[in-house]
This record gives structure tokens, C-alpha cells and sequence, in this order.
């Protein structure tokens, strides 16, 4: 916490009364919100497939027509020779074949044969969103039926804008040459996040219309969610015709699009533990100045006598702060990524960035405080909390790299948490510790399933009759089934358990 920022008595008590009238207002508010946000669930939920690619890969995909089209992302059937629909009372539908795709808009549309189950199709918004309106990402990684995460719409995008904001991240022509799309593509930027399971997924408005398709999430920065405008969906299931073509009849797999080795995998693994050691070192020294700084901590802004030594240490602190981050992005900067593999490069520049920015802010923050400016500081708080959202995202970011990684290689990417645990040295190459980090039920962390392609990030609540109960940040409480999870998860809730015991 920063230091605090006193207000006259007598403005702070006048504010008493408002606040209780604002809580009570904004309770009345919630309520209704989510009221109808179980509405547009229970209206959208029923029409939102999980696809399964011969057992090895989910994601999502939604009803279009009651006569048995479900439209989906290609990139979620590329490669498949078969594939099962889910929907969220469990039954389960053969895809038949496909009528159409297309590739360089990463769309795809199926056909199943619903038998005499009755299929609900979502309409499609006849107009773009506007930018700032509510947007809701649905989904159903791992069979889930009523994932959704709501946002707002960030920016309407043309592909060739989207492609120039890629290349100012990376230095690298990402939109063409990886995700391979049109440069007339339309894109939703949206803040609502999209995780890898829900790729195909219907982004909806506030009235269950279909505003666009989830495709894929940047972790460069912060709100690179993006899903293909509904505006290609429609002329795509117009001119799909009625020849129906089998999943064998799909194009080979591109090859930017593999999920195999994309560079050489020891040296990325070398960068990876060279960057949690690096983190581990970062970390400890933020939170030794942390210490100093709490431990001199006084009002800023009263002008109070004696002080002024204080003020000076807890300048200092935020200095020193300031300058680990620095240290730490130039150190990055450093590493040679030539050759390592491109999604770990990609976060690398984007985990670099955000130090940068951070150790900018810890240097104001620190030049307020020794003004003893109260203005100053509260700025200065605001730029950190938007910033510790930030991290928290790529946080989050580099979790799923790291099961990618492992997967991608076969070889074992150690988690941060793993380098923290080894006094800033990096875990020993291709080899983590068999047991979990440290059990802690109230901290959240990422589950995954065998596949990687489930990710969520939940809080452990316990486990009964084979399933798993996780708490997300919302307060959502799904149940999992513990031989889908991952070994590492697996392993996190037999030492919990254990430790119960």
C-alpha cells in the first residue's frame, strides 16, 4: 500500500452519509446486473458447443441454424478427421462433415444431425457493435457449460490496422505471417477476456445477438482480445452452399499454425529460466523496499514537522523500486532471442515493457513523495493499481505459455513459482520438482486440463465424488472432473487434501 492521504475531518465525515446512499444505490444496481446477466445466459448457454478434436483438443462453437449448422473458428477443427459436438445438457453429436471454411477468416461452418433434439440458433446482430457497449465472451472449454466473461468493446478494427498495432509490438509482421488472416477482416478489440478454450465462441451484446466470433487473444498488452465482427457471418453461411465436405476433405495443417517446436527448444528453455531467475531477483528486491517503505510510512501532504526524515526513506524506497524495474527490463533487453522460440520472445518484449512503465511510475512516485505532494501521490497510486492490472494479466499470460511450452517441446518449462522457491536460481533444466508449489487454498492459481487447452483462473475450494470445486474471480463456482485436470493440478489438490487430513 502507498502512503496515506489524509482529508479534513469535516470533509471526510459530510462524505459519511453520501457514501451510504452511493453503497446502497450501487447494491440495487449489481443486483439487477446480474440478474440479467443469468437471463442472457440461460438465453445464449443452450446454443454454445464444445468441440472436441478426437479427444485431444477443445473449443467452442455455437449454433446458426436450427437445422443442425454450428459455426466455429477454423483454426479449432484445422487438421481434424474428426470431431464431436457438446452441448451443455451433455449430449453429444457427430460432425458430419463441413460446408464451408474460410481459412483467412478463421471461420468455419459444420453440420451435425441433431436428431430429435430441438436446436436454438443465436440471432447475428445486423450492426457492428458501438464502441464502449457491453460485450459478453461465451464459451464451453472442457464441456462448461455458462462460461462467460463480460467487457466492452475496446475499438472496431479494419485487419491492416490490427496488423500495424502487431508489428509496433513485436517488429514483427504477426497478422500475416502467423495468424495468416485477411487484411479486410473486421475485429472486435474487446476487454472481455478470451481464453484459448473459448476460441469459436459467440461474443454477444446485451440482447443474445451475435456481434462476433472469439478468435484469438495478444498477450503484447493489455485488452488484446479480439473477435471476428458477426458482418462476415452472414455472406459466409450465404454462399456455403449445400454440398456437404468430410473433416478428412480439410486442408493440411498450415505450418505456422502446428502446435510443434517453432524453435530451438533448449535455448528457449534456457531464456525462460534465465527470465524466472531474473523475476525471482526482481521480486526480493521490490519487496525488501516495500518493507523499508511501510516500515517509515507517514501522511503525505500535512507539512507536519519531523518528517521529513521519513519522507526521505520512503522516497528512497519507491527510488530503489524504480530501479529494480529498470534493471530488470534492461536486463531482458539483453538476452538474445534469436532463434528461441516466438511466442516466449513475444512475451519477453511484452513482460520488458511493462517493467519499463513500472519503474517510470516507481521513479515519480518517489520524486511526489519527497514534495510532499498528497496530489502527486494519489496519482501516482492510481498509475500502480492500473499497472499491477497489467501484470496481473501477463501474469496470467505467461502461465499458459509455460504448459504451451511444455507441450510444444516435451520438456518441463518450471513455473515461476519454482525459481522463487530456489533463492532466484532458476529450477534445473528439463526437470521441476515432483511436488507442487506450496499449497496455499486461498491463493488463486491456473487450472488446466491434460490438454492444455482449458485454462482457468480459480480459487480451490475442495473435492467430492471425483470433481473438483473452483471458485472464479466472479464468484462463479464450477465443479471439474479431477482426471481431466492436469498432473500438476492433480498434484496441488492431493497435497491440499492432505493437508486437511
Amino acid at each position: 500500500m502507498g502512503p496515506r492521504v489524509e482529508c479534513p475531518r469535516g470533509w471526510r465525515a459530510g462524505l459519511g452519509s453520501w457514501i451510504v446512499l452511493v453503497a446502497g444505490a450501487c447494491s440495487a444496481v449489481l443486483a439487477q446486473e446480474r440478474q440479467e446477466l443469468a437471463q442472457l445466459v440461460a438465453q445464449v448457454d443452450p446454443s454454445v458447443v464444445t468441440i472436441a478434436i478426437s479427444e485431444q483438443s477443445l473449443g467452442s462453437g455455437f449454433v446458426v441454424d436450427e437445422q443442425g449448422l454450428v459455426l466455429t473458428n477454423y483454426h479449432v477443427i484445422e487438421g481434424a478427421k474428426e470431431a464431436v459436438v457438446i452441448f451443455p445438457d451433455k449430449s453429444r453429436f457427430k460432425v458430419e462433415g463441413f460446408l464451408s471454411i474460410v481459412p483467412k477468416k478463421d471461420l468455419a461452418l459444420l453440420r451435425i444431425q441433431p436428431g430429435t433434439k430441438r436446436l436454438q440458433a443465436l440471432r447475428i446482430a445486423e450492426q457492428p457493435p458501438a464502441k464502449g457497449e457491453k460485450v459478453y465472451a461465451f464459451g464451453a472449454p472442457m464441456g462448461l457449460s455458462g462460461s462467460v466473461s463480460d467487457g466492452i468493446v475496446a475499438a472496431l478494427r479494419a485487419g491492416e490496422d490490427v496488423r500495424d498495432t502487431l508489428k509496433k509490438l513485436s517488429n514483427r509482421d504477426l497478422y500475416t505471417e502467423l495468424l495468416d488472416y485477411d487484411l479486410d477482416a473486421q475485429w472486435i478489440q474487446t476487454t472481455a477476456p478470451i481464453s484459448p478454450g473459448n476460441s469459436g465462441g459467440p461474443l454477444v451484446n446485451a440482447r443474445g445477438e451475435v456481434v462476433g466470433i472469439n478468435t484469438w487473444v495478444n498477450a503484447l498488452g493489455q485488452n488484446l482480445n479480439f473477435a471476428l465482427s458477426a458482418v462476415h457471418i452472414k455472406p459466409m453461411i450465404a454462399s456455403a452452399g449445400a454440398t456437404l465436405h468430410p473433416l478428412s476433405a480439410l486442408p493440411k495443417p498450415r505450418p505456422e499454425r502446428r502446435d510443434g517446436p517453432k524453435g530451438d527448444g533448449k535455448k528457449t528453455l534456457a531464456l525462460w529460466n534465465r527470465l524466472n531467475e531474473l523475476k525471482a531477483e526482481l521480486t526480493k528486491k521490490v519487496a525488501a523496499q516495500d518493507k523499508k517503505f511501510k516500515e517509515n510510512s507517514v501522511a503525505v501532504g500535512t507539512g507536519a514537522r519531523g518528517i521529513r526524515p521519513k519522507l526521505n526513506k520512503m522516497a528512497a524506497a519507491r527510488r530503489e523500486q524504480g530501479k529494480a524495474y529498470s534493471d530488470y527490463a534492461n536486463e531482458i533487453k539483453a538476452l538474445e532471442l534469436e532463434g528461441a522460440d516466438p511466442d516466449f520472445a513475444l512475451f519477453a518484449i511484452a513482460e520488458a515493457d511493462l517493467a519499463q512503465r513500472l519503474a517510470v511510475v516507481y521513479q515519480d512516485f518517489g520524486t511526489v513523495i519527497a514534495a510532499d505532494a498528497a496530489e502527486g501521490v494519489a496519482v501516482a497510486e492510481h498509475n500502480l493499481r492500473v499497472l499491477g492490472s497489467a501484470l496481473t494479466s501477463l501474469r496470467s499470460a505467461q502461465d499458459l505459455l509455460r504448459i504451451a511450452l511444455t507441450k510444444r517441446y516435451n520438456m518441463k518449462f518450471p513455473s515461476f513459482e519454482a525459481a522463487l522457491k530456489e533463492g532466484g536460481k532458476a529450477a534445473s533444466a528439463g526437470a521441476e520438482a515432483d511436488a507442487p508449489e506450496s499449497v496455499d487454498r486461498a491463493a488463486p492459481r491456473l487450472w488446466t486440463d491434460r490438454t492444455g487447452q482449458f485454462q482457468v483462473r480459480a480459487k480451490y475450494l475442495g473435492s467430492e465424488d471425483g470433481k473438483v470445486q473452483l471458485e472464479k474471480a466472479d464468484g462463479t463456482v464450477i465443479s471439474v472432473p479431477l482426471d481431466r485436470l492436469s498432473e500438476e493440478d492433480q498434484k496441488f489438490v492431493a497435497a491440499a487434501e492432505k493437508r486437511i487430513e
